[in-house]
C-alpha cells in the first residue's frame, strides 16, 4: 500500500504545482466579478494586451455587439447612478486598468484614468 501511496502523493503535489506555475506565465488577463447590487454582471473577455513572466500577447477580439451576440450574454437592467463593483483575484497594479464604454454600435468613450474602488 505504502508503495503506491508516495508515488501517487508526488504525482498530486506535481500536478497543483504545474497548475499554478502555468498561471503565472500565463498571457492572459484574468476576468472580473461584476456587481451591481446583488445583481451579477456575466463577463466575457474583449481586446486585451497582457504580460506575462515569459511572453506577452496582445489579441483583438469582435466588437461588443459581436461578443454579447456570440456569447449569448444577457443585458443587466439597473437603476441610474448604481454603483458597478468590479472585483478581481488579485487587484490590479496602478495605472492598467482602462475601461471602454460602449454607447452604441459605432461609438465608444475610452477611459484612462478611472478612480475604482478595487476588492
Amino acid at each position: 500500500m505504502k508503495k503506491f501511496l508516495i508515488p501517487l502523493l508526488v504525482l498530486i503535489v506535481l500536478g497543483i504545482g504545474g497548475y499554478f506555475v502555468i498561471g503565472l506565465f500565463s498571457a492572459k488577463p484574468p476576468l472580473p466579478t461584476i456587481t451591481v447590487g446583488e445583481k451579477k454582471v456575466e463577463v466575457t473577455q474583449g481586446s486585451y494586451c497582457w504580460n506575462g513572466l515569459l511572453n506577452s500577447v496582445c489579441a483583438d477580439t469582435s466588437s461588443p455587439p459581436e461578443l454579447i451576440k456570440n456569447q449569448e450574454l444577457k443585458p443587466v437592467v439597473v437603476p441610474p447612478n448604481s454603483q458597478l463593483k468590479i472585483e478581481f483575484k488579485d487587484e490590479p497594479k496602478e495605472n492598467t486598468l482602462v475601461v471602454n464604454r460602449w454607447l452604441t454600435n459605432i461609438k465608444t468613450v475610452h477611459h484612462q484614468k478611472m478612480y475604482l474602488h478595487l476588492s
